[in-house]
């Protein structure tokens, strides 16, 4: 890479990284190529030389945001620590994420509508989905998760569950969130021997979804 390109690369990850920061504070909706150009210190005609459109540059910033998002999802995953402690990580790299998210429009219908979105999403989640396998079978060797239950219906119902607990889908409330995740950690989960445990992991998510986790 000669000293142009350089300059190039770097210039663009600078104006993705101011990007990616506008977009999760304001809202995408709310950020114009304007603001992101005198913040970044660039013109906005090497902002659309660059990406093309706002669209374009949205897709690539958020693109990095859950990126990173996973790549810390697969290290807890690939750590030492049991089934519960890794829950429990996993829980609070949630927490951390999860007010950000919901102040701005990131979650949005309008967004998440975008077929490239879709396409980023669907990559991200066939890039897991390996780990998640090797961690609901850990969760099934340390007597965490019911073994009889298939993998891959564990997998539909986590998805499910994500889904229906997910603030970003809908009008959810608390406790609507809590009742759903009661179903989820107490339906799934093995028999009353492991009834300590599960109710560990509830009360770690329940801290998480009530704000508790980040005080």
């Amino acid at each position: 890479m000669n000293g142009y390109e350089r300059r190039t690369e770097e210039k663009k990850k600078l104006i993705l990284n101011t990007a990616l920061d506008m977009f999760l504070r304001s809202g995408i909706s709310n950020t114009s190529v304007s603001d992101i150009a005198k913040t970044a210190k660039v013109s906005k005609v090497t902002i659309f030389n660059y990406f093309q459109s706002k669209d374009n540059l949205a897709r690539e910033a958020l693109k990095i945001y859950f990126d990173q998002y996973i790549s810390s999802f697969i290290n807890i995953i690939e750590s030492n620590k049991t089934f519960i402690e890794k829950s429990e990580e996993i829980f609070s790299l949630s927490a951390k994420n999860a007010p950000t998210m919901m102040e701005s429009d990131i979650l949005s219908k309008e967004v998440w509508e975008d077929p490239l979105m879709q396409q980023i999403y669907n990559e991200l989640v066939n890039e897991s989905m390996l780990f998640l396998i090797k961690y609901i079978e850990q969760g099934k060797k340390e007597g965490v998760i019911d073994s009889v239950i298939p993998t891959n219906a564990l997998i539909s119902f986590i998805s499910m569950w994500a889904a229906l607990s997910n603030p970003g889908t809908g009008d959810a409330s608390i406790e609507y969130i809590l009742g759903v995740s009661k179903l989820f950690f107490f339906g799934i989960f093995g028999d009353k021997d492991n009834l300590k445990e599960r109710s560990r992991l509830f009360k770690s998510y329940e801290r998480v979804i009530t704000g508790q986790e980040q005080k």
